[in-house]
C-alpha cells in the first residue's frame, strides 16, 4: 500500500508539472496580467513626454507677480527711501534700469546654475531608469539593453547649461494709498528672484505677517535706506 501511495503521489506531481509547463508563457512573452501590462505601458507613454517637458522648461524663467506692502510716507517711510532700496538690490545683482515711468523695468543676465543642472540630471536619471525597468519587463526579448537609455542622462545637463543663461526682466511699480499710510510694491519677475528679493529687503507680502527669526540677517531696507538714488521718486498714489 505504501508503494502504491508513493507511486500515485509521483504520478500526480508529474501531471501537475506537465500542466504547469503547458500553461507557462513562451520565452520572451509577457506572462503577467493584461491589466498590469497596459497600465505599465501607459505609464511609460505618459512619463517620456513629461521628462522631455521637464528638460525643456528647466532653463526658462518661472515668471510671477507679487505685491509687497511697506509703511508709507505718513508712517515715516519716504518713497525715495523705498525706491533707493529697490534700486540698490537690483544693482547689486547687475541689473540695469532700461525703462522708467509708472513702471520701472530692470534688466539683467541670469547665469545658468550648476546646482540646478545637477538636480535636473538626477531627476532625468530616475525617470529614464523607471522607463527602462518597465520596458525591460514588457519587452523582455530586448532585456537589459533598455538601460542604455540612461546614456541620455548627461544630455539634460548639457542642454540646461547651454540654454540656462538668459536675459531677465523685473518690473516694479509703487502705489501709495490715499492716506499715505502704506505703499504697495508690485513686482513681476522670476519666482526665484522674488524669493531672494523678499529675503534681502525684508519686504512682506501684502496680507501676510512676518515673524523674524533669531538668526535672521538685517534686511537691506534697514541697512541701505539712505544710500543711492538711482530710482528716486518713482511711484503713484492709489
Amino acid at each position: 500500500e505504501a508503494v502504491t501511495s508513493a507511486a500515485a503521489a509521483t504520478a500526480a506531481a508529474t501531471a501537475a508539472a506537465a500542466t504547469a509547463a503547458s500553461t507557462s508563457p513562451a520565452l520572451g512573452t509577457f506572462g503577467g496580467d493584461n491589466g498590469s501590462y497596459w497600465a505599465s505601458l501607459g505609464l511609460v507613454i505618459m512619463t517620456a513626454p513629461g521628462l522631455w517637458s521637464l528638460v525643456k522648461r528647466a532653463p526658462k524663467a518661472s515668471v510671477k507677480g507679487i505685491t509687497f506692502e511697506v509703511p508709507g510716507p505718513a508712517e515715516g517711510q519716504s518713497l525715495d527711501a523705498v525706491a533707493s532700496t529697490i534700486a540698490t538690490y537690483f544693482t547689486k545683482y547687475n541689473y540695469k534700469i532700461v525703462d522708467t515711468g509708472e513702471v520701472i523695468t530692470f534688466q539683467g543676465t541670469y547665469e545658468a546654475n550648476r546646482g540646478q543642472g545637477i538636480a535636473l540630471t538626477f531627476y532625468v536619471f530616475l525617470g529614464l531608469a523607471s522607463i527602462s525597468l518597465v520596458l525591460s519587463t514588457i519587452y523582455s526579448e530586448v532585456g537589459n539593453w533598455w538601460y542604455a537609455l540612461l546614456l541620455l542622462t548627461p544630455g539634460s545637463y548639457s542642454y540646461y547649461m547651454r540654454n540656462g543663461t538668459r536675459t531677465e526682466e523685473a518690473k516694479v511699480k509703487m502705489v501709495t494709498s490715499d492716506d499715505e499710510k502704506t505703499t504697495d510694491i508690485i513686482l513681476r519677475c522670476d519666482k526665484e528672484e522674488i524669493e531672494r528679493f523678499a529675503k534681502e529687503t525684508g519686504f512682506i507680502e501684502k496680507g501676510k505677517v512676518k515673524v523674524k527669526g533669531i538668526l535672521e540677517d538685517t534686511p537691506l531696507m534697514q541697512s541701505s535706506g539712505n544710500s543711492g538714488s538711482e530710482a528716486k521718486g518713482f511711484g503713484l498714489k492709489k
